[in-house]
């Protein structure tokens, strides 16, 4: 059985062309005939192989000029003959023919067609200039100005005042336009309704610091001795509220109990408030005292400690002295 020859050819012609015949087996005797119309221009019986650069795979076709119309190229293997003929068709068109086959004609409307060969709505524009893109463009016209363009204008939407230099004057969430209004330096953002406003900070107890110690000590000394120290805090600055509290008994009801509270800011302590002189109701052992002393600080920015300190007031007496407790608050800027 006889296996079928695969044929190519180009697919361009002019008015003398050359047809290039090749197949897919070895050396292989071919018979080949090339019709135009009906009628036969070329034909040949060729010994080919399979490479498409052999002399012998090439047929030659004189085209009439100004011609158009079917190809038809029929093969048929001479080793058996009788075998059905193999055919390939193609449309084909000559340079000079005006006319174009009705099968492919979209194809060669395509290939003829350089300056638009889908047939868009704007042809083609190969390495032009936005004028001649202007001159294409029949509904609008592209800026071909260099010189940067500065927005100019009212304001709208969430912009106030006008270009270049708008402001931001609202914001929308959703559906809703949130506005803005006059906020300070150093206040907090609050929305009132669909207004964004400015609101003092609260910043009490942004800045707290404590010590505490709650055993009792006891001294008979008349030289002030340290029962509490709050050491090296570093504070923000602003106002603070200093507060001290402390349990406190004495041995004899003619002499007194003292106390004071030293602040520290770096350059060695110094006495806030006065000194605490106190004498007891009577000498028992099981009266307690107490006393909470408060001081609002303005204090710039910096590194601070305070103390509490105890004493008697004569010789041969004995103070004592409990929960005590210091504290440090911020209360405002």
């Amino acid at each position: 059985m006889a296996q079928k020859t695969t044929l190519s050819y180009a697919k361009e012609f002019i008015s003398s062309s050359v047809i290039h015949i090749t197949h897919s087996l070895g050396q292989h005797y071919l018979g080949v005939q090339c019709v135009i119309n009906g009628n036969t221009l070329a034909a040949g019986e060729f010994l080919i192989d399979a490479s498409p650069t052999d002399p012998n795979n090439i047929l030659t076709v004189t085209i009439p000029s100004a011609s158009s119309g079917r190809i038809q190229i029929f093969s048929f293997d001479m080793s058996y003959p009788g075998m059905p003929t193999n055919q390939e068709r193609i449309d084909f068109k000559t340079t000079t023919s005006s006319s174009l086959p009705n099968i492919s004609s979209s194809v060669y409307t395509h290939i003829n067609n350089s300056l638009n060969p889908h047939n868009t709505g704007i042809a083609n524009i190969y390495a032009g200039t936005l004028s001649q893109l202007n001159s294409i463009i029949v509904d609008a016209t592209l800026d071909d100005n260099t010189t940067p363009r500065i927005p100019a204008g009212v304001a709208g939407g969430d912009l106030s005042g006008t270009f270049p230099f708008p402001k931001v004057s609202a914001f929308t969430s959703g559906t809703t336009q949130i506005s803005f209004n006059n906020i300070s330096a150093n206040q907090l953002l609050k929305r009132s309704g669909n207004t964004i406003i400015g609101t003092n900070e609260n910043i009490f107890g942004s800045e707290f610091f404590y010590s505490e110690e709650v055993r009792k000590s006891t001294t008979s000394s008349t030289s002030y001795k340290t029962k509490l120290s709050l050491s090296s805090v570093t504070l923000n600055g602003g106002v603070y509220l200093v507060e001290v509290s402390y349990g406190w008994w004495h041995n004899y009801y003619y002499d007194s109990f003292v106390a004071r509270i030293q602040e520290n800011a770096g350059l060695g302590y110094s006495i806030i408030g006065s000194e605490h002189y106190d004498m007891p109701w009577n000498n028992a052992s099981t009266q307690k005292c107490y006393v909470t002393r408060k001081f609002i600080r303005t204090l710039p920015a910096g590194t601070y400690s305070w103390r509490l300190q105890y004493k008697n007031d004569s010789y041969n007496r004995s103070s004592s002295i409990w929960d005590t407790l210091i504290t440090v608050t911020k209360v405002s800027n």
